[in-house]
């Protein structure tokens, strides 16, 4: 029996491997071209996700203005049928009416204040959306009161080119060419593979010999991998290559069908919103126009102060509508806004590139 010598030793190595694909097939770059796609998808989802924040910050702020439009409508309507509910109660008591009159002004009166608690309350929900949009406390959060601005007016006629910077039509558009190159490198695969393999280094069994000359070691040369047989998966890989690259296809069919979707719902929207202003606008203006006659008319003692009342309510009515109107057409606004990827305004192309 062989008994090997009880003999114990040290071995000192610092090595350095080095392994060069020979990219003979495009393998290594159709591999990184897909993950550089995947980088701009990557990219380009972050870029949505910041767009429809801001267009919901847009709308929430919008909505909380227009809400305090309401109100304010909606409390000097309160108001009116507060004095036409007293003067009713006069009149039941004067013997003029009867209490069915004074039931229906109570009614239109607690009606009223029902809606306007209503509306403070989605004032409330609105109010803390923003706070949380903005990332603060909606106890400790301010905002001081204020109008809204008008819009900028977007031109007719866009181009349809401006689709195309929208972020998710930008990622779709990554993502399908990082299937593209994902076929590429699976038909590489199939191919034989040239590696240059290299390594160097130090070694030593004493450490004071560690540096010499005679402890360095070294060698390189050519590394050949010929996929032979795999039980049929490289077909399998290649038709799941495809169908991902089919799928990436539809998807983006699918982002740009819904982008000029929304385009057009926005652009119907605001065209027909722009008529119902022109509408409202007309109509809040002639029964502001009826609510002064009637009160020409009290003056002048032809009518009683009920019908000067009623016009007045129709007239706060019509106010009210028409700011529901305009808060709709601003929203319709930012809508077109986030559709077209976050503005109209044509790039101005590089003259170097």
């Amino acid at each position: 029996i062989f008994v090997p010598p009880d003999v114990t030793y040290n071995e000192f190595r610092s090595a350095l491997n080095l392994d060069y694909e020979i990219d003979l097939w495009g393998r290594v770059r159709k591999t990184v071209e897909a993950a550089q796609a995947e980088s701009e998808a990557a990219e380009a989802d972050w870029a949505a996700a910041k767009l429809s924040l801001r267009c919901e910050l847009a709308r929430t702020y919008f909505n909380l203005r227009f809400i305090d439009a309401e109100i304010d409508v909606l409390k000097r309507s309160f108001k009116v049928r507060e004095e036409n509910r007293k003067l009713v109660e006069a009149r039941v008591r004067g013997g003029e009416t009867t209490d069915l009159d004074l039931a229906r002004a109570e009614t239109e009166l607690e009606a009223n204040r029902a809606e306007l608690l209503g509306l403070e309350r989605t004032r409330a929900t609105y109010f803390n959306a923003l706070a949380f949009l903005t990332g603060e406390v909606p106890g400790s959060f301010q905002l001081p009161r204020g109008g809204v601005r008008q819009p900028p007016k977007i031109p007719p006629g866009l181009p349809s080119q401006l689709l195309t910077r929208r972020p998710d039509i930008a990622a779709a558009d990554a993502r399908m060419r990082a299937a593209a190159s994902r076929i590429g490198a699976v038909r590489a695969s199939y191919l034989p593979r040239i590696n240059l393999v290299g390594v160097g280094g130090l070694t030593s069994l004493e450490l004071e010999d560690f540096f010499n000359p005679t402890s360095f070691f070294g060698e390189i040369g050519p590394q050949v991998q010929i996929p032979i047989y795999n039980a049929g998966r490289s077909g399998l890989d290649e038709d799941r290559a495809f169908a991902d690259s089919d799928e990436a296809i539809a998807v983006y069919r699918e982002t740009a069908l819904g982008a000029f979707r929304d385009v057009e719902d926005a652009l119907s929207g605001m065209r027909f919103l722009d008529r119902e202003i022109g509408a409202r606008e007309q109509a809040s203006s002639s029964a502001e126009r009826a609510s002064r006659l009637s009160r020409k008319r009290y003056d002048g003692g032809l009518v009683s102060y009920l019908e000067v009342v009623d016009a007045r309510r129709t007239a706060l009515d019509e106010e009210r509508k028409l700011v529901q109107a305009r808060s709709a057409r601003l929203i319709a606004t930012v809508q077109l806004i986030e559709a077209l990827g976050g503005g109209w305004e044509v790039p101005i192309p590089d003259p170097e590139s």
